[in-house]
């Protein structure tokens, strides 16, 4: 296993140019009752990352018994604008009242490796050795615990971009529309 820096707290870190960032974790709610898979964040990130070639690692106790195969990071994407209904039943769009993500099913997998020498630590990396995440917006997810994080530079992947609309089924959310 290649060298990396060791963290000496519990904690989940991304691992950017040989230097450990501490990933913070988020809370997240669903977006509507009725759609309980579909979860959104409403606090901007303090996470930004400039180097979009990562590995992570997870130092918690729960690893020594617990360790995933894969751990999912899945594309938070903002919501630019949403389609709601006043009350005269009149469609009103626009932004959200406060700047609003939408954890994505889209993602990726990363996958699990133990750290022999310390049970309860595991190195999460991409498959293929040249990954780069794209700009944007991500959570890792391990367990029932999301971690937040943004990978700088301007945005051009779609689906780091959400449009959404009220229906009676609850929500429903497509990839933004480019002009």
């Amino acid at each position: 296993m290649p060298s990396f820096p060791r963290p000496t707290a519990y904690g989940v870190y991304a691992i950017s140019d040989n230097r450990l960032i501490e990933l913070e974790p988020i809370a997240t709610a669903p977006v509507d009752p009725r759609t309980r898979s579909t979860v959104q964040i409403t606090k901007p990130s303090r996470t930004l990352i400039v180097d979009p070639k990562l590995t992570f690692v997870a130092f918690r106790r729960d690893l020594i018994s617990t360790a995933p195969d894969k751990v999912p990071v899945r594309v938070a994407a903002k919501i630019a604008k949403q389609m709601t209904f006043d009350s005269t039943g009149k469609a009103v769009t626009g932004p959200p009242p406060t700047e609003t993500w939408l954890v994505r099913e889209q993602g990726y997998d990363l996958r699990v490796s133990p750290v022999r020498e310390t049970p309860e630590m595991v190195l999460m990396r991409p498959d293929g050795e040249g990954f780069a995440f794209p700009p944007g917006r991500y959570t890792l997810v391990l367990g029932t615990q999301s971690y937040d994080f943004v990978i700088a530079g301007d945005i051009t992947d779609p689906a780091q971009c959400v449009e959404g609309v009220a229906t009676a089924r609850g929500p429903a959310f497509y990839e933004c529309r480019t002009q």
